[in-house]
This record gives structure tokens, sequence and C-alpha cells, in this order.
């Protein structure tokens, strides 16, 4: 696999395909923000890769590219669309700076997005953040809608996954997340964050484990996230290495039914 040390940064990347390359940190070739940052695009994947070692908020960025203007037609334009991030090995986010940063993947695109897929990947190492952000920052609007995160392996996270802000329609299926790393508040196999539309988002057939609190809404009694079939066992027993990409459950029946290399 060719190794590239540096950012990738792609704005409008319609029906884009990147695959099969490996990228790392640079401290004198970086913007600062992400190793890899898709900015809009229409129909892009992103296959296949390793991403490890940023410094910045996140080793993915999913942001909108600039509108044209600022109407709901300009901001949907300007939105991503329909795009794909599967079967990659992403890893080791920044272990500086403050507990709720330092995301494996910060997937903002906005309510104006929408047919997102992050599937079959192997995430881990985010002490700080989460392994999957799927929410706003500043400002709300920016959280993501119409996404499917299906049967990804995310561990070592201080959460596993955020749903947060106005986040619409965000399916948490299939995933094994596993060995969390904070308590307290940011500690969650899946956490929400100020989220509004709680009961239009879902967890559902997630294996869950190494959290205090297997899922977690804070600050919010009313909507509710849709939770179904989900479990949570005492322990997880893992083969492999996060460092070498071949991380995974060590028993045939888990890994098959839950995470990156499930078949269901």
């Amino acid at each position: 696999m060719v190794q590239i040390n540096g950012y990738l940064s792609l704005t409008g990347a319609d029906y884009w395909t990147v695959q099969g390359i490996r990228w790392g940190y640079s401290s004198t070739n970086t913007t600062g923000q992400a190793i890899v940052s898709y900015f809009g695009g229409t129909g892009w994947s992103f296959i296949k890769n390793e991403v490890a070692g940023t410094r910045g908020v996140a080793n993915i960025l999913v942001r909108e590219k600039t509108p044209a203007n600022w109407t709901n037609e300009g901001r949907t334009a300007a939105a991503p669309h329909n795009y794909m991030i599967a079967a990659n090995c992403i890893r080791d986010a920044a272990k500086t700076g403050n507990v709720g940063e330092m995301h494996n993947i910060y997937l903002m695109p906005t309510v104006y997005s929408g047919g997102g897929t992050i599937e079959n990947n192997l995430m881990g190492g985010a002490p700080l953040g989460s392994n999957i952000k799927a929410s706003g920052s500043t400002d709300p609007s920016s959280a993501p809608k119409d996404v499917v995160i299906r049967n990804n392996t995310l561990l070592y996270g201080a959460s596993g996954i955020v749903i947060g802000q106005q986040a619409e329609r965000v399916e948490t299926v299939g995933n094994l997340i596993a060995m969390g790393t904070q308590s307290g508040p940011y500690d969650g196999g899946v956490k929400t964050y100020d989220l509004v539309k709680a009961d239009t988002d879902s967890v559902k057939d997630t294996l869950i484990q190494g959290y205090a609190t297997p899922i977690r809404q804070p600050w919010q009694a009313s909507p509710v996230l849709y939770v179904r079939r989900n479990v949570t066992p005492a322990t997880v027993a893992l083969t492999g290495s996060l460092a070498n990409c071949t991380a995974k459950a060590s028993d045939p029946a888990v890994r098959l039914a839950y995470g990156h290399l499930s078949t269901k």
C-alpha cells in the first residue's frame, strides 16, 4: 500500500473514488484540521484505505463546501450526498488536547445532506474523542441527516459514536463498540449531545462493551433514541492489533454478528 504523509482535501469530488492508500500525519504538511477532508460532493467513495495519527480535530472530516448562497437550495447543493466511507482502517487520533475532541471520523455534512454510508470500517484509538462523531459543532445545523453507520468495529474511544444537535435519521446498526477509555460524562458506547430529534435516530443490533453507560443520553428526557436488540456483555476479547489493522473479536460468533467482519 502506498504511504502518503500529509493531507487530502477534496471539494466537490463528484463520483470520485479514493482507494488503497495509507494516509499519515505530517507535521510539516498539514492543514491542522484533518488528514482527509471532503467538502460537499455527490457519489464519492473512500474505501480500503488506512488513515492514522491526526493532530487536528479528526482523521477524516466531512463537511459542506461553501454555498453559492445561503438559501435552502444553496446549502443543499453545497452538502455531500450519497457518499460512502467503507472498509478502511482509521486509527490513533491525537492523545493531546481537550476531552471531547480529536475524533476518527467527524461527520458534519449539514442537515441539507443525505445518503451517507459508513460501513465495515475498523476504527480505534480516540481516547479524547469519539470514533465517529455525527454532530455539528458551533452550528447545530451542520449535523448529518440520513446516514447509516453499519457494521463497524469501534475500539478505545472515549465514546464509540456521538449523535448530536440536529442530527436526523442517523441509523446505527450492527456495530461492535468496545474498550472505552473515559468515565463520567464523556463515557458512552453511543452518546447523544444536545440532540433535538433523537426519536428519528436509532441504535440497533449493536454490541457495546467496556462503557459504564452503554447508551448515554444526557441532558434530555424526551424524546429518546430508538433502541432495539442491543447487547452489553461483560467482556469481549480481542485478537490482532489496531496498529497493524488486524484487531478483531476473538470469538468467531461475535465477529460474524457485529463489527467490520460481520456477514449480516
